[in-house]
């Protein structure tokens, strides 16, 4: 109401505001443990954040509560909203179908010379780790740093390990180089 001394009060006059509205959802495909999951975050507090996989109507009743990143798999399509009880949904967010190749490391070259000195090259900022008794490579295995020479045939395995991206496949190359001279005995 209004108010003037001297004059009637006004009318009471009121109207709904429905200006708060909930930020949208921020979906962030991040490489945790060596898996491909993805992060959910709204900067409005204490905002419900639900999401789908894959599906073409999403609601905010049929689909998951976020609680923490969730893995996905190759080819994934996102969908994600974020509610607030008084507040106006944000609004489906959508992250176009996510491909593991843009978060994998490239597999690493092996290359055996001919004097069996063993090159194993990968991505520039990747870090490569290898064995030489054909078990799987870890970041426990031995960490390749320069180039070094074969002594005996094997199997060598490598990986290649970059920050923010999942390990890549294994890189086999079997060395079968070394071999036993035949000896010729002569009896007499």
């Amino acid at each position: 109401i209004a108010v003037e001394d001297g004059k009637l009060y006004s009318s009471v006059n009121t109207r709904e505001y429905t200006g708060f509205r909930v930020s949208s959802v921020v979906i962030t495909p991040k490489v945790i443990d060596n898996k491909l999951k993805v992060v959910l975050e709204t900067p409005t507090p204490g905002a419900k954040i639900y999401y789908a996989i894959n599906e073409n109507n999403p609601t905010t009743t049929l689909n998951m509560n976020y609680t923490e990143p969730f893995e996905i798999n190759s080819g994934d399509y996102i969908y994600a909203n974020a509610v607030k009880e008084g507040y106006t949904e944000a609004g489906w967010s959508t992250h176009s179908w996510i491909y593991y190749s843009e978060y994998t490391c490239t597999q690493p070259t092996i290359t055996v010379k001919a004097d069996t000195t063993v090159v194993i090259s990968a991505n520039e900022g990747a870090t490569i780790y290898y064995t030489l008794d054909g078990t799987e490579p870890t970041t426990s295995s031995t960490k390749y740093t320069s180039e070094f020479k074969l002594k005996k045939n094997g199997t060598i395995k490598a990986i290649a390990i970059e920050d923010g991206k999942m390990s890549s496949n294994i890189r086999e190359r079997e060395y079968n180089g070394f071999y036993v001279k035949n000896i010729n005995f002569a009896l007499d």
